[in-house]
Formats: structure tokens, C-alpha cells, sequence
């Protein structure tokens, strides 16, 4: 059976990603475009012919067009648009945040349990291959135990939209990038954040933010995470420093996650392997989209599709909540200098 989708919220996201994704998945058809700007759903359209058109969700739910709906509104419309998908037997992708508040997330929970719909956030780099080989190879002991993680993420300074530029709406640094952080050091780790370890040190100005985040594992182990929107380029690093040597996962690489060790660990044919991998990584400048986008929807596609969906589902809500409080705790916990 064709699973019917509702895409809700056709805007620069939706359209860089979800909408052509969703075009090339079998077994899954967009039937319904859904955003109050005409000029959003037109473009989308060209993607989906055939769909049918709609200022508002609860329009395209009474007429009973779609059997699931993929969410990529601004973060203050997802519970109210979700839970409405929920309440009418609908299987739900809502994109991160997964709300504005913990309140907000734990009624979208709710109207989820005791369903048999699928209710997935998109925290798709839990999907990413490189993620999925580092945690392998953490949890396997190659690299020893965890001592200590670092990350960076910033994207190149541009026009944001306005909801991002709004206090409070989502978009900010903490919000929109150190959020997949909080999730994907959890996911590498296998352990939770300490929540009253977490403190950040926040800049805000009008073209965006920038964050750099500190806090430690309950396991012990001191995280660092660094995200902005106000540099003159793109960057997606997490580095594992363990105590046999380090992993840095590098998601705008082509390469595969970069470990090292030292010298004296390795021979001299390891070293040569290991610096002729690095150049041949440094030569492939062909462009490569992040795979874990594709990868989300078609887990969202496959669990909604099949007989025990709420067990096959990869990114249950609750991880979305669990990173909504910790984005929220830095938000709130700014470091004070000690003078």
C-alpha cells in the first residue's frame, strides 16, 4: 500500500530536502501540500503533481487525503500541527525542534502513546553512516574508553529567515544546531548529559548567534560543543578523544571518519594507508548531500508501512524531548564570569 503523505510547510527546508527526498521513495506518494503561502506550495508542486493544495492541516485531514504527514513548519506550529495528525490516526515526521517548549513536547508524547502510528523526530543524524560507524567502533573498544568530546558546528553567515531571527522561535544557535549535538553525543556516548553540568556562553546579534557550550557526561567525561551562524563558513565536526587514539567524524568531508593514533602505535605501513586515505579525500571535491536526510524519511516511510510501526521506529519523540531540555537548560544557563 502506497503510504498517502501530507507535507506540511513547503518552504527553503522543504524544499532543499524533504520535498525532492519524498518524491524518489517508492512505496510513498506527497498527495497533499500544505502551507498558507500559494508561491510555497506552487514551487513544491513541481515536485509533486497530482498533490492537492491547502492553506491549513486540518483542511487536508477532514477530507481524509493523507495517511501520514511530514512536518517542516517553523518550530511553533509542530505540536499543534502533530498532535492534530495524532488525534486523527495519522503517522507523524515532525521536523527538530521538536517544539518550543517541554510542555508542548510531552502533549505531542502523549497524544503518540497508545497509538499504533509511527511519531518520529527528525534528528536524522542518528542515520548519518559515518555516525553509525563511530559509535560501532566506540562501542567495540577500538579507540579505548571516552575521555573527553569535541564538536563544531557553524553555518556560513546569510539573510535568516524571520522566524529565526525572532528571540525565542527556534532558530537560534543553540536551538537549531547545538540541539542535534546534545542528541548525537548521547546516541555516540550510550550516556546522558549531567543536566546541571550544562553552561553556555551566548552572542547575539542581529545576522544570528553564536554558542559554545560546556557540560559533562554523567559517565564524567567533559563535552564541548561550539555552534554559530555569524562565520564565513560551513563546518560539521564531532571529535571522540579517547584514550587509544582520537575519531574525528567530519560530516562535510567525503572522507570516512579520521582516526588517529599515535606514532608509535601504528607501523609505518598503517601511517603511509592512513596519509594516503587523507589526500585522497582531500582531492574528491565532488559534492555529496548529506545522506542522513533521505535516510530518516525512508526509516519514517518503511516503520509507517509496516505491521508493528511504533517498534520499528528509529527517532521516537522522546528523543527529541530529551534535547529540547538540554538546548533549553543551555539557553537558560549562561556562564557568568567570576569576578
Amino acid at each position: 500500500m502506497t503510504l498517502r503523505i501530507g507535507l506540511v510547510g513547503c518552504g527553503r527546508v522543504a524544499g532543499f530536502h524533504h520535498g525532492p527526498i519524498l518524491s524518489r521513495i517508492s512505496g510513498a506518494r506527497v498527495t497533499a501540500l500544505i502551507d498558507p503561502d500559494p508561491d510555497a506550495r506552487k514551487a513544491m508542486a513541481r515536485l509533486h503533481p497530482g498533490a492537492v493544495s491547502y492553506m491549513s492541516v486540518d483542511r487536508a485531514i477532514t477530507l481524509g487525503e493523507v495517511d501520514a504527514l511530514v512536518i517542516c513548519t517553523p518550530p511553533a506550529h509542530h505540536a499543534d500541527a502533530a498532535i492534530a495528525g495524532l488525534e486523527a490516526g495519522l503517522h507523524v515526521y515532525v521536523e527538530k525542534p521538536i517544539a518550543l517548549s517541554l510542555e508542548d513536547a510531552d502533549r505531542m508524547i502523549a497524544a503518540a502513546q497508545g497509538t499504533d502510528k509511527v511519531a518520529m523526530v527528525g534528528h536524522n543524524f542518528r542515520l548519518h553512516p559515518k555516525y553509525r560507524a563511530a559509535r560501532k567502533a566506540l562501542a567495540e573498544g577500538t579507540l579505548g574508553g571516552l575521555v573527553a568530546v569535541r564538536t563544531l558546528f557553524t553555518s556560513e553567515k546569510r539573510v535568516l529567515p524571520g522566524w529565526k531571527s525572532a528571540a525565542g522561535a527556534g532558530g537560534d544557535a543553540i536551538t537549531d544546531l547545538a540541539i542535534h549535538h546534545f542528541d548525537i553525543v548521547r546516541y555516540l556516548a550510550g550516556a546522558d548529559f549531567a543536566p546541571a553540568s550544562v553552561r553556555a556562553q551566548i552572542t547575539q546579534q542581529d545576522e544570528g548567534s553564536l554558542a559554545t557550550v560546556s557540560a559533562q557526561l554523567e559517565s564524567g567525561q567533559p563535552v564541548t560543543i561550539t555552534v554559530g551562524q555569524l562565520t564565513g563558513q560551513n563546518t560539521h565536526k564531532v571529535e571522540l578523544l579517547c584514550d587509544a587514539g582520537h575519531l574525528e567524524i567530519d560530516l562535510y568531508s567525503n572522507g570516512a571518519p579520521l582516526l588517529s593514533r599515535p606514532a608509535h602505535a601504528l607501523s609505518l605501513g598503517d601511517r603511509l594507508s592512513q596519509r594516503l586515505q587523507m589526500l585522497r579525500d582531500a582531492a574528491d571535491i565532488r559534492y555529496k548531500p548529506d545522506p542522513s536526510f533521505e535516510a530518516a524519511l525512508r526509516s519514517f516511510v518503511r516503520a509507517a508501512r509496516s505491521a508493528d510501526g511504533p517498534a520499528q521506529n528509529e527517532v521516537p519523540l522522546e528523543v527529541g524531548r530529551r534535547a529540547l531540555a538540554l538546548a533549553l537548560s543551555a539557553a537558560h544557563a549562561t556562564s557568568q564570569p567570576a569576578i
